[in-house]
């Protein structure tokens, strides 16, 4: 992916005060002859700030009106499937090779180029979430941009926070296979040499997540999602503690787990717990015990607000013996 472009060029096309909030819409444009150009919407909130930044996706906008309600300057930009300016950047760019997800990455951090030069934006606690694809960009926005001090990835799967090696066809979910064969723009063609080769990769995506750290990153996996793994998820999470423990020296690893029972996503009850968000940004919510069985809940930390999220566990689930059914 190119550089940063240092020249990016803000338009405000409209703005307008709404309930509780300032919206703008914003027209970006950099690099060579500032050919390349980017749309975003920025809800500014009343009172006074600096705000914490939350940065996600035009596909996610009512993440970020809940966000923007509950305190936080937001960035909603044209980065996804239903929206998106990122195509534009291939013929300003030629020399470069990059793909579809890496671009929406680069998007987002051009967006911040702008957003943290606003008075009312707090340099210091910026948070980008994304869902599915979208939560693979917001890994790879992470990893490459540290400016970025919090990343949420919901159910990212291949390609985002699942660790290819523990999962893919041959377990009936998304692997490299399925990946480069239906969203062969997605990620580099090459990975598609891998596929029934995933013990060769030298390396895998706990590796991007190693990026990140020590900065917080939440790992957010469905029990029941048909194209990812919580056990997937678990290696991962073990495979990237010890690079947080490393970089974070005595401090907790800044790597929570979040498993729900259901193919959904935590970013609505976050935004929705601005405490918590602050939390996370602050590097408060820390190291959590992956959560495997539907009703167990194992929590290092059991204020955080994984724990009140999570419904009370009616029984205690056996890790190795399912529970018989009522009456046996």
């Amino acid at each position: 992916m190119p550089p940063p472009p240092g020249n990016v060029r803000a338009t405000v096309r409209s703005e307008q005060r709404e309930v509780g909030a300032t919206v703008r819409q914003v027209q970006l444009e950099f690099g060579p002859d500032h050919r390349a150009s980017l749309s975003a919407e920025i809800l500014i909130p009343g009172g006074n700030g600096p705000f914490p930044v939350f940065l996600t996706q035009a596909n996610h906008r009512a993440w970020g009106q809940i966000a923007a309600s509950r305190g936080y300057l937001t960035c909603v930009y044209r980065g996804s499937d239903n929206s998106d300016d990122t195509p534009g950047f291939v013929p300003v760019y030629p020399g470069y090779d990059w793909t579809k997800l890496m671009r929406r990455a680069w998007a987002g951090s051009r967006c911040l180029d702008y957003v943290l030069t606003l008075p009312a934006a707090d340099k210091n606690r910026v948070l980008i979430a994304g869902h599915s694809r979208n939560g693979k960009q917001a890994l790879m926005a992470a990893a490459f941009d540290r400016r970025i001090t919090a990343v949420v990835s919901s159910s990212s799967g291949a390609g985002g926070s699942l660790t290819t090696r523990f999962y893919g066809e041959p377990q009936f979910g998304e692997g490299i296979e399925l990946l480069t064969r239906a969203f062969p723009d997605w990620i580099h063609p090459r990975l598609r040499f891998f596929t029934g080769r995933e013990d060769r990769l030298p390396i895998d995506m706990h590796d991007l997540i190693a990026l990140i750290a020590p900065r917080s990153c939440l790992l957010a996996t469905a029990i029941n999602d048909k194209v990812e793994s919580t056990w997937g998820i678990e290696q991962t999470y073990y495979a990237v503690k010890p690079v947080y423990r490393l970089l974070g020296g005595r401090t907790k690893p800044k790597i929570p787990v979040y498993a729900s029972r259901l193919y959904s996503t935590p970013l609505k009850e976050l935004a929705n717990e601005a405490s918590a968000m602050r939390r996370l940004l602050n590097g408060e919510i820390t190291e959590l015990a992956p959560l495997f069985q539907p009703e167990v809940k194992e929590f290092l930390t059991p204020e955080t607000v994984v724990e009140r999220l999570l419904p009370p566990a009616p029984v205690t689930i056996d890790p190795i013996e399912p529970p018989l059914p009522a009456g046996q």
